[in-house]
């Protein structure tokens, strides 16, 4: 779910968001994002259908251990949090291209920090299903405060100065 989507659409666009970013191309910057936006999100839906389905005709057709199938809750939870953790990449791409990578280590610390607290508080309680939901909002978070800092940073931060045409680079 995290894979596929970073393999096929950041290792492209975030070096030219990068770019666009230092040129102080900052329509062309916010067209790259929305259409990094836009693929991630059909890259996870799909990459989250086609996982769920394969688990689901394994478990009918080739595995009949009833833990497996006992188990599905939380792998639903799992998997919304990989799609969170899948979307979470098209912030930190932004904050990454316009060199924000304190408010990347802020996000992340803020994130995992509730998972960490809530890992230890709902294990015991509710088992797997609790470490799957402390799990879920780690990533929520993290994706949430990501869409936070951009919107702050898209009215507070200018891009550099782009260079005079025919100054060598």
């Amino acid at each position: 779910v995290v894979t596929f989507p970073e393999a096929g659409l950041v290792s492209i666009l975030q070096p030219q968001m990068i770019r666009a970013y230092r040129d102080g191309r900052m329509e062309e910057l916010h067209r790259l994002y929305r259409s990094l936006g836009w693929g991630l999100f059909k890259s996870t839906l799909v990459t989250t259908v086609v996982a769920t389905v394969g688990l689901l005709v394994s478990l009918h057709l080739f595995i009949k251990e009833p833990i497996y199938r006992d188990q599905l809750p939380a792998f639903f939870i799992v998997m919304l949090g990989a799609v969170c953790n899948a979307l979470a990449m098209w912030p930190r791409n932004m904050l990454y291209a316009m060199g924000r990578d304190k408010d990347i280590v802020v996000m992340s610390v803020l994130a995992v920090v509730p998972f960490i607290i809530l890992a230890f508080a709902l294990a015991r309680p509710f088992g797997i299903l609790g470490v799957a939901g402390a799990l879920l909002t780690g990533f929520l978070i993290r994706f949430l405060l990501g869409i936070y800092f951009v919107r702050k940073t898209r009215d507070t931060t200018a891009p550099p100065s782009a260079p005079a045409e025919g100054a060598a680079t």
